[in-house]
């Protein structure tokens, strides 16, 4: 499947990767999944928020920490 770059349904592709990734073991190209889900649609909270999810799960509680940062205010800039 061909999908454009930086729009919502890259940003669901990416995530879906990343947890079938992630449930395979394979931390590190699950997170990077999840990395490029955010990227590809920055605007989208659930992408900051899942994000934050896996790393907070890693143990990774500063980068978690701001990635749920981010989801907030991509909820806010969406909602005014």
């Amino acid at each position: 499947i061909d999908l454009a770059p930086d729009t919502p349904e890259a940003s669901t592709a990416h995530t879906q990767r990343g947890a079938l990734l992630f449930k395979k073991k394979q931390t590190e190209a699950g997170l990077a999944e999840y990395r490029a889900a955010a990227r590809a649609a920055p605007h989208r909270a659930s992408a900051w928020h899942d994000l934050g999810g896996l790393l907070q799960h890693l143990g990774r509680y500063e980068e978690a920490d701001e990635a749920w940062t981010r989801a907030i205010e991509a909820k806010l800039a969406n909602h005014g």
